[in-house]
């Protein structure tokens, strides 16, 4: 067996750069905005030595100089703008070689000066809502429930167990021996994804938001060893005789049970993908219902999650090197569900010195919108048509959570993160429970086609990774 992971960077990059981009605004909407004065002075402070008398300190005068006075009253000059607002001119003064080539203007400004004008409320809500941010960042290592035993075919009329060998025959004679593959041999351990969660506190409520993504990763097995066997070393062929080999895929005739195969004799090949992602949206409430160390906190929301997965069987006949080029036939299954789902859950935490740990059960009720198709090319022959069939449809599918995690409080803006993830899914379309092997004679097209299968499925891990507070 060869396990192998394929990379896809991109496409786990988009999914969650959107929230990372979301937290770096709010961490430059932190800086506080300023209104600058004339030539790059302070606001509200007039250049050194131009300011009337009490409206400035003398050291901001150049050396020597004494401001000078003015009427507070409007000078014979004055004028009011087109907006309302009155302004007068002054000439410009002259301090032994020292002099300053800008006039003086005043104006009556509004009570209402504008959106991010000086710190409003909005202003300040901003600011203080981004001070109390967080986002924590983690490395994801979980385990897909793997597929099992399931059989690549139906069972076989008058055979107890298809997995092990069993004769075949053809007109009576015999052909040699035959069983039916199952995927006991794919694991769908060590899953890698990220997980990105933003926090915003709202009063005495927080909103948290995350996102989280796998690689798409795939493993598959191969049967190579087929055809005919040599016997061991020493033993003759007329003591012991071996028959050949094959893999088969064995199907109903007609929706009835039967012995119909499909036989292989030169390989037999089968690859399992999956792909896991999901955004997820949850208020956190603050009931007071603690004391120092304990508390508990309602939690509602809503998760989306998607799993997509894919089954493609290669099964390869050369009828013992006398056909060539051989056949390849190949039986593929996809399905994509997509579960969207209103949830509730609590969380209970405590903290014991620079330590926090935590407890987090949440209940979903979501419905699963799935697309299942099958896809059967070259069954008997060359000449044998693609089958492609699909349905689509939705199911009530429920999920049940479980988080247990501690956090490591390292200063008051860095803390260390550990957690473990059990995720329970039901009513979930996997690739190798939606495909009917069926058979309706050599005179007709192929016929087996897609017929939704559901099951249910544990998808669980842990996760490491920082909190980082701005504060």
């Amino acid at each position: 067996m060869v396990k192998t992971v394929n990379f896809n960077l991109i496409r786990l990059a988009l999914r969650w750069s959107m929230l990372g981009l979301f937290a770096f605004a709010l961490l430059v909407g932190r800086q506080a905005l300023a209104q600058v004065g004339p030539n790059g002075f302070p606001p509200q402070m007039a250049p050194p030595g131009m300011a009337p008398p009490g409206m400035a300190p003398p050291a901001m005068a150049p050396p020597g100089i004494q401001p000078a006075g003015y009427s507070m009253g409007h000078p014979a000059n004055t004028q009011m703008s087109h907006q309302g607002l009155w302004y007068h001119d002054y000439e410009t003064p002259m301090y032994g070689s020292f002099q300053y080539e800008d006039n003086i203007r005043e104006e009556r400004l509004p009570d209402d000066r504008g959106f991010l004008y000086g710190e409003s409320p909005i202003d300040q809500f901003i600011k203080n809502v981004a001070k109390s941010t967080w986002v924590r960042v983690e490395y994801m290592n979980y385990r897909f429930e793997n597929p099992g035993s399931a059989l690549l075919g139906t069972d076989v009329l008058g055979i107890v167990n298809p997995r092990d060998e069993f004769p075949v025959t053809v007109s009576n004679q015999n052909f040699g021996n035959a069983r039916v593959a199952d995927l006991g041999a794919i694991s769908l351990r060590d899953n890698n994804g990220v997980r990105t969660t933003i926090g915003i506190p709202i009063g005495k409520t927080v909103l948290e938001a995350n996102i989280m993504s796998f690689e798409e990763s795939s493993d598959h097995f191969v049967e190579d060893e087929l055809g005919v066997r040599m016997n061991p070393p020493g033993v003759p062929p007329s003591v012991v005789p071996i028959p050949p080999l094959f893999i088969a895929t064995s199907t109903k005739l007609n929706g009835e049970p039967a012995n119909n195969l499909f036989l292989y004799d030169n390989r037999f090949e089968a690859r399992y993908s999956t792909d896991f992602w999901g955004v997820e949206a949850n208020l956190v409430i603050d009931t007071s219902i603690a004391n120092q160390n304990l508390k508990l906190r309602p939690i509602v929301g809503f998760r989306y999650m998607e799993l997509t997965e894919r089954l493609t069987q290669l099964g390869v006949f050369d009828q013992q090197g006398g056909l060539d080029p051989p056949l390849n036939s190949i039986i593929d299954s996809e399905v994509d569900n997509r579960i969207y789902a209103p949830q509730v859950g609590l969380r209970f935490e405590g903290s014991v010195s620079r330590v926090s740990f935590g407890l987090e059960p949440k209940v979903g009720m979501g419905v699963n919108v799935f697309d299942a198709n099958v896809n059967v090319i070259q069954l008997r022959s060359p000449a044998d048509p693609t089958i492609f069939s699909e349905d689509a449809d939705e199911k009530f599918s429920p999920y049940g959570n479980l988080t247990a995690y501690l956090r490591w409080h390292l200063s008051q803006n860095v803390s260390f993160y550990l957690g473990y993830d059990f995720l329970w899914l039901a009513k979930v379309s996997r690739p190798f429970a939606n495909i009917n092997y069926n058979d309706n004679g050599s005179q007709n097209d192929a016929a087996i086609v897609v017929d939704p299968g559901f099951d249910n499925m544990t998808i669980q891990g842990v996760t490491v990774g920082a909190e980082f507070r701005f504060r």
